[in-house]
């Protein structure tokens, strides 16, 4: 056996009897070619209630934490692609997994376009709705503050820079789950919601920042010039609370591109002290580079 964790993605809800017989018959395949299954499903839905709304999201919570962890995730196609697994599949799009499709020849039209085509550039939309559903599951007071002042800002049609990566409408959202997918692929250890927390939020400083030109593109239009990390700190801040860990690594997320760095020994000590500083600018490079094929940070 190969002992690598492989998620079960198939169908609960509706014929029940016959989804968990055949989450426990993919179950089985997974086991048969050597991997060590997760099938959340066939447990969770045993100590929670799956028709109440709350128990469910939570349900769907420690099944998204179980999926970060695992290299593989098997699609049962058998019974088409339900709305919860479609969900899943995005994810482990976006996660880079490996995938093990059951049933394959089942899938018609949307679902099969969802499965083998997922690496397609989602839209702005589809994206906003993906960072709302991430942060929504932080349980943090002030969440709900955050988003509705999110939602009465430019953050999410903003770009991420004025002609670096993401230097377009949607770019600061898209950027900014580049870096959460990035960053909870590093298996750091921690907590999620902190990971969560620093990844999503990191660049909320560029909120208002970029205004159109009449010829195309964008340019700076600074109204708090205060600086770039601690700036996204001090706005979170009037929201929700943070962390001393949250803090320094969203403070220090553009390590030596920072104006600070050059002063004293302040970002290495920031690195030494709080891994996720380290951590999360890794990622935001990561993000930029790799994902975004831009160049400096801007």
């Amino acid at each position: 056996m190969e002992g690598k964790l492989c998620y079960i993605c198939s169908p609960y809800r509706g014929d029940t009897a016959r989804n968990v017989a055949y989450a426990q018959e993919l179950t089985r395949r997974a086991v048969l070619k050597g991997y060590a299954p997760i099938t959340p499903h066939l447990y969770i839905t045993q100590a929670l209630d799956d028709e109440d709304r709350a128990e469910r999201a939570l349900g769907m919570e420690a099944g998204m934490h179980l999926l970060i962890q695992c290299e593989a995730v098997m699609i049962g196609g058998r019974f088409g692609i339900s709305e919860g697994m479609g969900y899943e599949i995005g994810l482990a799009h976006r996660l880079g997994k490996t995938f093990l499709i059951e049933d394959g020849m089942d899938l018609n039209g949307k679902d099969a376009d969802l499965v083998y085509e997922g690496q397609k550039r989602p839209g702005v939309e589809e994206l906003k709705q993906e960072f709302i559903h991430l942060l929504s599951f932080v349980e943090r007071d002030g969440v709900q503050s955050l988003l509705d002042w999110l939602e009465s800002t430019d953050f999410y049609t903003a770009p991420a820079s004025t002609k670096y990566h993401g230097a377009y409408a949607g770019g600061l959202l898209e950027h900014s789950l580049n870096v959460y997918y990035r960053l909870v692929r590093r298996n750091t250890g921690i907590n999620i919601d902190t990971l969560t927390i620093a990844a999503l939020l990191h660049d909320v400083c560029k909120i208002h920042l970029y205004e159109k030109q009449d010829g195309g593109g964008y340019r700076h239009n600074e109204q708090f010039p205060i600086g770039h990390g601690e700036k996204s700190v001090i706005l979170i801040l009037r929201h929700m609370p943070l962390t001393d860990e949250e803090i320094t690594a969203i403070s220090w997320h553009m390590g030596a591109f920072d104006s600070r760095a050059g002063a004293g020994r302040s970002l290495s000590s920031a690195w030494e002290k709080c891994p996720l500083a380290l951590h999360l600018h890794l990622a935001d490079m990561e993000a930029t580079w790799f994902d975004e094929k831009g160049g400096p940070q801007a």
